[in-house]
């Protein structure tokens, strides 16, 4: 199965997710299901072969979109107004 390895943005943890039809590469944001619904994610390294027999891994849900990293960066801002 082909996984990409990915770093969510908002909290900074890393996981693998199955990359599906997806053409990624370094430096691509995608978007990942979440249990609190799907997050903007970096990809860290281009698809790469896994064997998960047995196991079940989310898919990446598509490429994220221009809105999906204006609505985080516009969280990024809020949070940072928060705390000042």
């Amino acid at each position: 199965m082909k996984v990409v390895r990915v770093r969510l943005l908002k909290k900074g943890e890393m996981g693998i997710y199955a990359a599906g039809d997806h053409d990624l590469k370094k430096g691509d944001f995608v978007l990942v299901p979440t249990p609190s619904g799907p997050q903007v994610a970096e990809v860290l390294a281009p698809p790469f072969d896994l064997d998960l027999s047995g196991e079940s891994t989310l898919s990446i849900i598509g490429p994220a979109e221009k809105k999906h990293l204006r609505k985080l960066e516009q969280v990024k801002k809020r949070e940072m107004a928060a705390f000042r």
